[in-house]
C-alpha cells in the first residue's frame, strides 16, 4: 500500500492556526498469475495448483463448475492434487475461476479449466472354436466411447490371423495344419483421448481336421457281394480322439466297425472327431472275378477206341492261385496247377463218358465247373443167316441177326407172292416161322448205323423143317 500524510496549517490575518495532520492510503489491486489448464483420464492425477498473486497476503478464492470431477464446488486455499473422477461416457470439464483479494480489493479472476475424459470399455467377445478350413466370424469390437481406436494383438499368427492390428477383424479362414489344437489369445486395448481401456481377452482355437482313414477293405468275389470295409481305433490319421464313422452318409458310429455284403463300386467314409471336426474319403472296392472253368476236346465221339486230347481253355483273374481238377469219367482223374497241362485220355466203346474240369482259386463260393460228354460206340456189325430149321429140335430154330453198333434196325418177311408175313424192330430175336411151310422166303431188313449211316439189306432165306 502507498500511504501519503497530509499537514494542513490555517492561517488568518497574519496569524498562524494550529497545523492538522491527516493520511491517506491507497492499497495495490492483486494480480493473480496465469494458472495452465490440465486434461487427464479417469483415474489419474490432477496435479495440485498453488495460487501466485502479485500482492502478499492476498486470499485466492475460487469455484468449481462440475464437481464431478472429483473438485469440490468452491474454495479459499490452494488446491490439492486429486484423482480426477469420469463415470460416463464423454468428457467432463470444471472451469475453475480464481479471484485473488487483499485488503478488500479484489484482483481480476483468472480461469482455468480441469478436463477428465472417460476410459473405454469394451464390450466382451466372445471366443471362438472351429475346425482348420472353417471361417472364423470377423469381430466388431463396440467401445463405450464413441471415437475409440482399437489396437488388437494376437499370440498365434498361424490361425490365418496377422500378430497385430488396429479397428475390427474381418472373418478369416482358421488355419491348423498340424495334429493337435492351437489356440490365439487376443488382446483388445480400447483408446479415446489418450486414454487406454482395459484390455478386452478372448481366445480363437482351430482345431486339426482328421487327414486319412486307414481302413481296411476287402474286394468283392466272384460278384457274391462278399466285400467289405473294416474299421479299426487306429484308423484315422489327425484330428482328435475318440472319432464316430458314417457310412454313405448312415449315423455316426464308433469304431470298431465292418461294414459287409458289399458289392464292387465306390462308398463314401465321414469320419467325426471329438471336437466337431469332419473327413470325408471314398473307397472303391472292385470284384475279384471268379475262375471260369473252360476246355475242348480233340473229339467227342468215335468207334471202338478212341484216344482223346483235352485242352485247358478256362480263364482265372491275373496272379490268382488256382487249381485245375480233371475228372476223365473213365475212373481216372488229375490235379494240376498248369493252364497250359492238356491231358489224353483212352477211351472205349459201346459207353458214354462224362469228362468234367472244376476250376478253384481257393474261394470255394467262387468254384467254376463246365463238362463235356464223350460218347464211343463200335463200327456197325451185321450178319444175316439164308436159312434155319425150326423143327423144334432146338437147333437153328429162328431166323435171327447177329449185329453189333446198330442204332435202331428194322425186318420184314415176305412170302413168295410178296406178302408180309412177319415184323419186327428188334431182329435179334429173330422169325419162329410160325404159320409159314417149308420153302423160300424174302427179308428186307433197314436200320441206322451208330456212325448214322443208313442201312439196308435184301435177300433170300430157307425155311427147312
Amino acid at each position: 500500500p502507498i500511504t501519503a500524510t497530509i499537514t494542513a496549517t490555517p492561517s488568518a490575518n497574519g496569524c498562524i492556526g494550529i497545523a492538522e495532520t491527516f493520511s491517506i492510503t491507497v492499497n495495490p489491486i492483486p494480480q493473480l498469475t496465469a494458472i495452465n489448464s490440465q486434461t487427464v483420464c479417469a483415474g489419474e492425477t490432477v496435479n495440485g495448483i498453488s495460487f501466485i498473486t502479485s500482492v502478499t497476503g492476498t486470499n485466492v478464492n475460487w469455484t468449481n463448475t462440475d464437481p464431478t470431477i472429483g473438485l469440490a464446488a468452491s474454495g479459499n486455499t490452494d488446491i490439492a492434487s486429486f484423482t480426477g473422477i469420469n463415470n460416463g461416457n464423454t468428457s467432463l470439464q470444471g472451469s475453475i475461476t480464481g479471484t485473488p483479494t487483499v485488503n478488500g480489493c479484489d484482483g481480476l479472476p483468472q480461469t482455468f479449466s480441469i478436463t477428465v475424459n472417460p476410459i473405454p470399455v469394451l464390450t466382451s467377445v466372445a471366443s471362438q472354436t472351429v475346425c482348420a478350413g472353417q471361417t472364423v466370424n470377423g469381430v466388431t469390437f463396440s467401445s463405450s466411447v464413441s471415437g475409440s481406436t482399437i489396437d488388437w494383438t494376437n499370440t498365434e499368427a498361424g490361425i490365418g490371423l496377422p500378430a497385430n492390428g488396429t479397428g475390427n477383424i474381418s472373418s478369416f479362414t482358421g488355419i491348423n495344419n498340424g495334429t493337435t489344437p492351437t489356440t490365439a489369445t487376443l488382446s483388445a486395448i480400447p483408446t479415446v483421448n489418450g486414454c487406454d481401456g482395459l484390455a478386452q481377452t478372448f481366445s480363437v482355437t482351430v482345431n486339426p481336421n482328421p487327414t486319412d482313414i486307414n481302413e481296411l477293405p476287402l474286394n468283392e468275389n466272384c460278384g457274391l457281394s462278399d466285400g467289405s470295409i473294416n474299421i479299426t481305433s487306429t484308423s484315422t490319421t489327425g484330428g482328435t480322439a475318440p472319432f464316430q464313422y458314417s457310412f454313405n452318409g448312415g449315423p455316426y458310429l464308433s469304431s470298431p466297425l465292418t461294414f459287409n455284403n458289399l458289392s464292387e463300386g465306390n462308398y463314401t467314409i465321414n469320419v467325426l472327431d471329438t471336437n466337431g471336426c469332419s473327413y470325408s474319403e471314398i473307397v472303391t472296392l472292385s470284384n475279384n472275378p471268379g475262375p471260369v472253368a473252360d476246355f475242348t476236346a480233340s473229339q467227342l465221339s468215335g468207334f471202338d477206341s478212341i484216344n482223346v486230347v483235352f485242352t485247358n481253355q478256362s480263364q482265372s483273374s491275373a496272379g490268382a492261385n488256382v487249381n485245375y481238377y480233371w475228372n476223365f469219367g473213365n475212373g481216372k482223374d488229375t490235379t494240376t496247377t498248369n493252364l497250359s497241362y492238356s491231358p489224353s485220355q483212352p477211351y472205349f466203346g459201346v459207353n458214354s463218358y462224362t469228362v468234367t474240369l472244376l476250376v478253384s482259386n481257393g474261394n470255394p463260393l467262387c468254384n467254376d465247373t463246365t463238362s463235356l460228354f464223350i460218347y464211343v460206340d463200335i463200327t456197325p456189325f451185321i450178319e444175316i443167316p439164308n436159312v434155319f430149321s425150326p423143327n423144334g429140335d432146338g437147333l437153328n430154330e429162328f431166323f435171327s441177326i447177329k449185329y453189333k453198333g446198330y442204332k435202331n434196325l428194322n425186318m420184314i418177311i415176305f412170302n413168295r407172292w410178296g406178302n408180309k408175313l412177319f415184323e419186327t424192330s428188334n431182329p435179334g430175336a429173330g422169325w419162329d416161322g410160325t404159320g409159314a411151310s417149308e420153302g423160300t422166303y424174302y427179308y428186307i431188313v433197314t436200320g441206322t448205323g451208330s456212325d448214322n449211316k443208313n442201312f439196308e439189306a435184301k435177300g433170300y432165306l430157307t425155311l427147312v423143317r
